[in-house]
């Protein structure tokens, strides 16, 4: 072996070595947090894809998911009918709290978002003075107090909010890649893809706005490609798409 195969052999090593400390510290940063608590309006339940928040199907019902695994905990799915509405969400118990009862996390809950409360005039004011960025246009406007109006984004014209290149999270047009997957920016760096907003990080496959959430025996980070089944039919590693088999 030539000092430059050992050279190569050595980095390999180190890069295998700094994958596997750093996906440890990505897990017990996921066990120490009490609860992300993600929020999404209720009518994305049944077809969530959790994989984007890393978390993997245990099992489900007819109605969908019940329970989840994330972080290495196992989260259940609770729906009580109580002060807190029209929600779904999947929790963990933590304890007792001091009052005896049991103090739960959260970590991803579907709810009915309401509308927004109108801003004081005096508040209005100091928002339309601020300055926007050059690349903002005018965002929906909501209709009056009293108008024929529900929740969300609904008082919207339905095509726009139907077409698969409008995010209906930011109310914001989406535009494709060049393998048609339709994502817009947010924040700095970051993408959403409509369902999940994803930060600027190694795990992010930017070909198809999804966390990759899974790694190879050689420490290359990927995720799975499914058909409409759930079948996985092909990997990705960010870059490149492989067949079944071959990630």
């Amino acid at each position: 072996m030539t000092t430059d195969d050992r050279v190569i052999t050595l980095l390999a090593a180190l890069v295998s070595n700094t994958n596997r400390i750093a996906q440890s510290l990505e897990l017990m940063t996921m066990q120490n947090a009490k609860e992300p608590n993600y929020q999404r309006p209720i009518e994305q339940y049944r077809d969530f894809d959790f994989e984007t928040i890393g978390a993997q199907v245990k099992a489900r019902d007819e109605h969908g998911v019940t329970a989840l695994d994330w972080g290495g905990f196992i989260w259940t799915r609770r729906s009580p009918q109580n002060k807190f509405g029209e929600a779904i969400w999947f929790s963990r118990p933590l304890g007792k709290k001091e009052d005896g009862s049991v103090d739960y996390a959260r970590l991803i809950t579907f709810r009915k978002f309401t509308e927004a409360e109108p801003l004081p005039r005096k508040v209005e004011a100091i928002v339309d003075q601020a300055p926007r960025k050059k690349d903002t246009g005018p965002l929906p406007t909501t209709p009056a107090t009293g108008a024929n109006q529900s929740s969300g984004v609904e008082h919207l014209p339905e095509k726009k909010t139907n077409a698969p290149s409008y995010c209906r999270l930011h109310l914001a047009d989406m535009t494709a890649n060049a393998i048609g997957v339709f994502a817009h920016s947010v924040g700095d760096g970051g993408l959403c893809n409509g369902t999940a907003s994803l930060p600027d990080t190694p795990d992010r496959c930017d070909l198809h706005v999804v966390a990759m959430t899974e790694q190879s025996g050689t420490g290359v980070l990927f995720h799975r490609i499914k058909d409409a089944d759930g079948k996985t039919i092909s990997y990705c590693d960010g870059t490149t798409v492989k067949p079944n088999g071959k990630h």
